[in-house]
């Protein structure tokens, strides 16, 4: 599933680029995800955070 429709990139790529142990900032500069228009940024920061098996603060809120 394309998470960043500004430069194509996918769950996968965040989500592998993570256990491989990239930070947020690393997936930024190595996809540039969340650089043009930010809308994806939450998704990416959700993504890496539960591929690293992290207790997630701040989760998104519920839409009613």
């Amino acid at each position: 599933m394309y998470i960043c429709l500004c430069y194509g990139v996918t769950h996968d790529d965040i989500r592998q680029s993570a256990l491989n142990g990239a930070s947020v900032e690393d997936i930024q500069d190595k996809f540039k995800a969340g650089k043009c228009c930010g809308c994806c940024m939450d998704e990416v920061k959700k993504i890496h955070c539960h591929a690293k098996n992290n207790i997630c603060t701040n989760p998104l809120p519920k839409v009613a």
